[in-house]
């Protein structure tokens, strides 16, 4: 076994590069023997012998104590990722501006039809309730735009009364065609009557589930009227 002398630590230090001569004079694993000439060896060539620190981060104080999920308070905790024990957060729908559209015209246009049916009957004289039935379809269709407004117009109870009217006059008016098929029996006057009851109830039902919508499964739209406003 070669015996380690300082010549031989001289030798072989002198042919190391400053790299490698710095990392072995800042290891643990030199003699004090061999450190000594390492060092020599170092300051012969200029380098400096202390060991450089490593980057140290921003200090965290010991005493803040952050909940584990508020990043936005705590800038060292980095962003849970969504799990399904911690679901995403959630965006509202966007809304789809062409059933608002549809929505709109079927109002409009079943306004429309209800006052030109009444004007028409005008001539033959005036029938308080099939003008009290006018009016009660237009205040229902003027409850359809405000629902697709977001628009909480009155009182919800007031559109309750109006579903509930509306309600009644179809079940009237559906008693009524079926009493006048049954007194028709299987004739061609049946088939017109019964289409054209068809058509009425197909136009109707969407105004009743609107107003079903807007007096019942709308609450944002009155909660937003009943809360208070900031001064």
């Amino acid at each position: 076994m070669t015996e380690v002398t300082r010549d031989s630590l001289q030798r072989r230090y002198a042919d190391l590069v400053d790299a490698e001569l710095l990392r072995r004079l800042h290891s643990d694993a030199l003699t004090e023997l061999a450190r000594e000439v390492a060092a020599a060896e170092a300051e012969s060539r200029g380098l400096a012998l202390t060991k450089p620190e490593p980057p140290r981060g921003p200090a965290v104080p010991d005493e803040i104590d952050f909940a584990p999920d508020e990043f936005e308070r705590n800038p060292y905790q980095p962003p849970r990722m969504a799990s399904a024990a911690m679901p995403a957060a959630r965006r509202p729908p966007a809304r789809n501006r062409a059933w608002d559209i549809i929505w709109f015209l079927y109002a409009g246009g079943l306004g429309v039809l209800t006052v030109a049916s009444q004007v028409s009957r005008i001539s033959r004289g005036i029938n308080d309730v099939a003008l009290m039935t006018s009016v009660v379809v237009c205040i229902g269709c003027a409850g359809i735009a405000g629902w697709r407004l977001r628009r909480a117009w009155v009182h919800s109870l007031a559109w309750v009364a109006v579903l509930a009217v509306n309600l009644a006059v179809l079940g009237v008016y559906s008693k009524r065609s079926f009493t006048e098929l049954a007194a028709l029996g299987d004739t061609n006057a049946s088939l017109v009557l019964g289409f054209g009851f068809a058509v009425s109830m197909s136009i109707h039902v969407p105004l009743i589930w609107g107003l079903l919508r807007y007096a019942f499964l709308s609450p944002s739209i009155w909660n937003r009227r009943a809360a208070p406003r900031a001064n």
